[in-house]
């Protein structure tokens, strides 16, 4: 499973990814983030760094301050955002066809994950919701980058 995380790197500094530890020297880089987002607020998150399109960056993890398990709220907001997705797509094939087929299957992983999500913060198990709502939204990604379905060119919801 995925480790996701909210990362303080210092007082005004809150990061929202996927976090990996991978091997290093002294000194270099051994985290691995993916998709960060500066956490603003519950109704403000932007990819970070801004100067970059990088989706993966590493950090070094003497950088971090400390590391979080996120609350309910932005697990929530991560909920939401994911089921606009959902709304909002379409199967581009004709229906019948062989990529229809695929689209209907990236859409039930979605809604898979979407669902083990809200099972698991039912649950209390904030970690592993915020990991599946990810993997949710990462499925979804898929589909409109693959051209499987249609985004309608909403750069704020998909990766396009």
């Amino acid at each position: 499973m995925k480790v996701v995380k909210c990362l303080l790197l210092d007082v005004d500094n809150v990061i929202i990814s996927q976090v990996e530890e991978v091997g290093a020297d002294i000194g270099e880089p051994d985290c691995k983030l993916i998709k960060p987002y500066l956490f603003e607020s519950i109704d403000n998150m932007k990819p970070w760094p801004k100067a970059t399109d990088q989706t993966e960056l590493m950090i070094r993890s003497d950088s971090i301050l400390t590391i979080a398990d996120p609350t309910k709220e932005v697990i929530d907001k991560y909920l939401d955002l994911t089921a606009k997705a959902v709304a909002k797509v379409s199967i581009i094939a004709e229906e019948g066809t062989e990529n229809y087929t695929k689209a209907e299957d990236i859409l039930g992983m979605v809604n898979a994950y979407h669902s083990d999500a809200k099972f698991f913060l039912s649950e209390g198990r904030g970690d592993d919701a915020f990991a599946a709502v990810n993997y949710a939204h990462g499925w979804i990604d898929c589909g409109v980058r693959l051209g499987y379905l249609d985004g309608k060119g909403d750069w704020q919801l998909f990766t396009l």
